[in-house]
């Protein structure tokens, strides 16, 4: 007979029976020891998780109220024994007790009806059997005691057994007690008001707030804002709105006027999102941000913008998201959960309106935790629609009013605000009146015509923040393994006003099954191959895929980049001048890892920042236990690739206790938890991963460093020196081979030439060598050390330079360094003239 068939022959109720006191007593050791022997010292795993406690999920009101009882009544006996006695129970163990009042907390949780009366005596008992000692404050069920001394209140009011019952869980204040124990007697006082109207929280700022606005409404007003407030804070305890009550919440904002409910949130969301920056501001996070019920009601009222779509709204709900999201150093995103609702707004906005702002936040938000979120709304709307994730990003993009040539014409009365994107990081905004050029915003513009100035700002504002997110997108499609049919693909891509302004300047791969297969750029209303050849071949069943140059002859590739040299076409990532990367006999020989970028020392939070911007998963490491390896996946090849790491234990670490620098090993490649022989990595996947891993070698190497003076120990030192002048790396080849074909053309050619990896440029003073790798500059006749910070101190270039790609900012430093240098006798910073004239 197992022991819970033994209630089965017990009246539930009889408190005073003998055998039932035998089965609590059973019971309670069983549920405690299994508790103990899968916890540690003073924590322990989920009481509800074990297998001893399944059972009384069973059992009717009077049993587990009884059982209850036993429970806190065994805390306190448990308490008043000796730590040795405790061990004497439970050799080793000193978890029994904070197990007992965790089993008390999930029984009290069972119980779904308790009096005041009965609430003041669990209150008592749960104080008599605590002791701090053996406990984490985690271990506590306060959560659990507030959340049924608020239903009681709910239902009965605020009685003296309740008022009692509160004031004996309220802890003393003083300077460094824990924001936990802060927030439990916030929500105490909160309580103790009575549940006063609105449900929310007169105790932080936000609340004030509200105090204020409901004081202020006539009686009609001021009940039907009550009924939202409350209905907002009693949904809000779940992940995502039911649509039942999306259904009931509509008829209330009617009630209130959609534009009336728009106007007042917008503020309210704008007077937190100033709260989010003032944290961010001061670095460390305060506790009262919101309170929990403030939180909830926020969490609500931003689900109940999805359903009024008001565009000042929308963009203010993006603005507070974005804050929400931000994270806080050491303490991560400071209001996730409301950030997340703003998302659930936005995935009930007209399709294009709300997957525009969904997917920009799938592509700028780094939190894992927080993407998963994201991820999940947007499947959601993709399945809703009948699409798949791909897709809806895709067919989501807004067009914002964008004409053909990517210009949005507003008209402001008798003016015409004009803003064209002219390109990545370059647009123009000009007001016009009868043809005619304004010098500015016309007055009578901001005098009369104020929201829709900033409702114009705000798009425009949008579009600038989506441009680069789109860019981002389509550089990924080389790991989707993304195709099109070609309607499909020339009405989100080429015809697409905002997405055209990339996709016009990138190359396409066109096929026709296995009879023809071309490579394709768009000119005007055709396409056309290298030699500048119409491609007449093309129809409906075309297949259309971004081109990449791997696998390409070298002919192939060079008459792409003389196409865009010659067209000064500069593509919004690196394509035509792409690196890539194939396996070398090292790393043929090695098999299973390659040792290509192993033995370098980086710095660790710019690492960080960019495994996060590309799509890696790392953690910076610490003098604690913080290990971890940086990772992508690849789902469309199910491949997992890792770079092998090391924290510099023996180096500096910052006031947080995190390294400076790390240092690199191996870079492998998984699929399905297996090593992969590195010849069975697709190409595709390991030119593009190993790309990244060269990336993050050729930004954050202490190589790199043009401030660095002797900044580490000697075997630093050695490192960056042989770093900074060694060989170029396959980005670096790239850099090389654009800056000869670039420095020709510029008014310095006359002063550089090229040897091997540097850039040679000669003064008037001195002659200097340009490492293409890294920029940093050797002086002759002694090969000297010259240190320019760029931005520091380089002088205004008028010339108008063309170069072939966006994103290589090392080209141009290089670029910026020849230019100061070929005029030496010119510059006037004294921290450089000091080095040069030495």
């Amino acid at each position: 007979m197992g022991l819970f068939d033994l209630f089965k022959k017990t009246k539930a109720g009889d408190h005073d029976r003998p055998d039932e006191n035998a089965l609590f007593e059973n019971t309670f050791n069983a549920i405690l020891k299994e508790a103990t022997s899968k916890g540690d010292h003073y924590s322990t795993p989920p009481i509800q998780n074990l297998s001893s406690f399944k059972g009384l999920k069973e059992k009717d009101e009077p049993f587990l109220k009884n059982f209850l009882w036993f429970t806190l009544d065994k805390s306190k006996e448990l308490k008043e024994k000796s730590r040795t006695s405790l061990n004497k129970l439970l050799p080793g163990r000193s978890g029994f007790l904070p197990a007992s009042i965790k089993l008390a907390g999930q029984l009290l949780k069972m119980v779904s009806t308790i009096s005041d009366v009965e609430f003041h005596t669990i209150v008592k008992k749960f104080k008599e059997g605590y002791d701090e000692h053996y406990f984490y404050l985690s271990e506590l069920p306060y959560n659990i005691l507030l959340d049924k001394a608020s239903s009681i209140i709910s239902r009965d009011g605020v009685s003296e057994n309740i008022k009692q019952a509160l004031q004996l869980l309220v802890y003393e204040e003083n300077p460094n007690m824990y924001i936990e124990l802060k927030k439990i007697n916030e929500r105490i006082n909160f309580l103790l008001q009575g549940n006063p109207g609105g449900g929310f929280n007169k105790n932080d700022r936000f609340g004030k707030i509200l105090d204020e606005f409901i004081s202020t409404q006539d009686n009609g007003q001021q009940s039907t804002w009550i009924q939202l407030f409350n209905s907002c804070i009693s949904a809000a305890a779940k992940a995502a709105p039911s649509q039942k009550w999306l259904v009931e919440i509509k008829k209330i904002l009617l009630l209130i006027g959609e534009d009336r409910f728009s106007s007042v949130l917008s503020d309210w969301l704008q007077f937190n999102k100033e709260l989010l920056r003032n944290i961010h501001k001061e670095g460390s996070y305060s506790y009262d941000f919101l309170r929990d019920e403030n939180h909830q009601l926020l969490k609500g009222l931003a689900w109940c913008a999805g359903l009024v779509n008001n565009p000042l709204l929308n963009a203010s709900l993006d603005e507070y998201a974005g804050w929400a999201f931000k994270k806080l150093p050491g303490v991560g995103p400071v209001s996730a959960k409301t950030g997340t609702a703003c998302m659930h707004a936005f995935s009930m906005l007209p399709f294009k309106d709300g997957m525009s702002r969904l997917v920009k936040f799938k592509m700028k938000v780094k939190n894992n935790a927080i993407l998963k979120s994201i991820d999940k709304i947007i499947d959601e709307v993709a399945e809703k629609n009948g699409f798949s994730q791909e897709q809806v990003m895709e067919m989501g993009v807004p067009d914002f009013g964008l004409n053909k040539e990517a210009e949005l014409v507003t008209p402001f009365g008798e003016y015409n605000a004009v803003f064209q994107i002219k390109g990545m990081n370059l647009s123009e905004l000009v007001w016009e009146k009868n043809g005619k050029i304004q010098k500015a915003i016309p007055q009578t513009v901001k005098n009369e015509k104020a929201n829709e100035l900033k409702a114009f700002r705000n798009i425009i504002k949008e579009i600038e923040e989506l441009l680069p997110i789109q860019k981002e997108r389509i550089e990924r499609l080389y790991l989707t393994r993304a195709t099109w049919k070609y309607p499909d693909w020339i009405q989100h891509y080429i015809l697409h006003p905002l997405v055209s302004v990339i996709a016009k300047k990138l190359i396409w791969h066109f096929s026709n099954g296995t009879e023809k297969k071309e490579q394709g750029f768009n000119e005007s209303s055709h396409f056309v191959n290298a030699k500048s050849e119409t491609i007449d071949w093309i129809n409906d069943e075309t297949i259309v895929q971004l081109w990449h140059p791997i696998g390409f002859s070298a002919d192939a590739i060079l008459q792409w980049r003389n196409f865009l040299q010659h067209k000064e076409m500069q593509q919004p990532f690196k394509q035509a001048y792409r690196e890539i990367y194939i396996l070398t006999d090292a790393e043929i020989n090695t098999g299973t890892y390659s040792n290509r970028f192993a033995a370098h020392i980086l710095r660790q939070h710019q690492f960080a920042a960019l495994c996060k911007q590309r799509g890696w998963s790392y953690h910076l490491m610490g003098q604690w236990d913080s290990h971890n390896t940086p990772s992508v996946s690849v789902p469309k090849w199910n491949i997992r690739a890792e770079f092998s790491i090391e924290a510099d234990g023996k180096g500096t670490a910052n006031e947080a206790g995190i390294y400076t620098y790390i240092g690199t090993d191996q870079v492998r490649f998984y699929k399905g938890g297996v090593h992969l022989q590195l010849m069975d990595v697709p190409a595709m996947v390991f030119t593009e991963v190993m790309r990244d891993v060269d990336l993050f070698v050729g930004v954050t190497s202490i190589g790199n460093d043009a401030a660095w003076q002797d900044g580490g120990d000697s075997r630093m030192d050695t490192y960056r020196h042989d770093y900074s002048f060694g060989d170029l790396t396959e980005s670096s080849k790239i850099r090389s081979e654009v800056l000869r074909n670039l420095v020709p053309r510029l008014k310095i050619a006359g002063k550089c030439s090229f040897d091997g990896r540097y850039l040679l440029v000669r003064g008037k003073l001195r002659s200097y060598k340009i490492h293409m790798g890294s920029g940093n500059i050797l002086m002759e006749p002694n090969d000297q050390y010259l240190c320019i910070v760029p931005g520091r101190s380089a002088q205004k270039n008028d010339e108008k330079i063309f170069l072939p790609f966006e994103g290589d900012n090392m080209l141009s430093i290089i670029i910026s360094k020849a230019f100061l240098l070929a005029d030496d006798d010119k510059i006037t910073d004294t921290t450089i003239t000091r080095q040069i004239r030495s």
